[in-house]
């Protein structure tokens, strides 16, 4: 080393320090690669269906909406059936969307359960606008607390609940798996 000249040595020396820092930013690319695809992993996989779950419940909340209003102004029943029909159609097209995120045999039952529920909730809730426009007042107000309607739409809660849980869960355990 002592007979290399000065400028040779500033060379190696530069050298040396540019090979440090291209393997750091190697190891730093490749470090920040794996956190985006954590991120992306769990916004696709997890964030994203608890999205849809709560869209999908406030859908539900919004028939019933839609339905007390339908009682409530009669004046309105014909645009209330169709934003009706619309939301219904809407939901139905989003619970179709979620099933395509649905991974794991735990959540695709619990999914079966909801579509199950939201099929006998439906035609109850038509049951009920049909006899608000057979028999306007009279007992419309308690078919949609007290009916089959209400417990259809109770059942159809407790299967959505089911799976924000489900999903909550599995996200925990992504995120716990992550972490090791």
């Amino acid at each position: 080393m002592k007979k290399l000249a000065l400028s040779t040595k500033m060379a190696l020396g530069s050298l040396a320090v540019g090979v440090v820092i291209v393997g750091l930013a190697v190891y730093s690319y490749l470090s920040m690669t794996s956190i985006n695809n954590g991120v992306n992993d769990l916004y696709t996989n997890r964030l994203r269906p608890l999205h849809m779950l709560g869209d999908i419940d406030t859908m539900v909340h919004q028939l019933e909406n839609l339905e007390l209003s339908y009682l409530l102004l009669p004046d309105e029943r014909a645009a209330l059936r169709q934003e009706f029909e619309t939301k219904q159609a809407i939901l139905e097209q989003a619970v179709t969307e979620y099933g395509a995120l649905v991974y794991s045999e735990q959540e695709r039952q619990a999914l079966q359960e909801m579509e199950k529920a939201l099929a006998n909730y439906l035609p109850q809730l038509h049951g009920v606008l049909d006899t608000i426009d057979a028999n306007p007042q009279a007992a419309s107000a308690e078919l949609l607390h007290d009916g089959a309607a209400e417990e259809e739409r109770s059942a159809l809660d407790k299967a959505v609940e089911s799976l924000l849980d489900m999903t909550e869960m599995l996200s925990a355990e992504t995120n716990t798996q992550a972490r090791t």
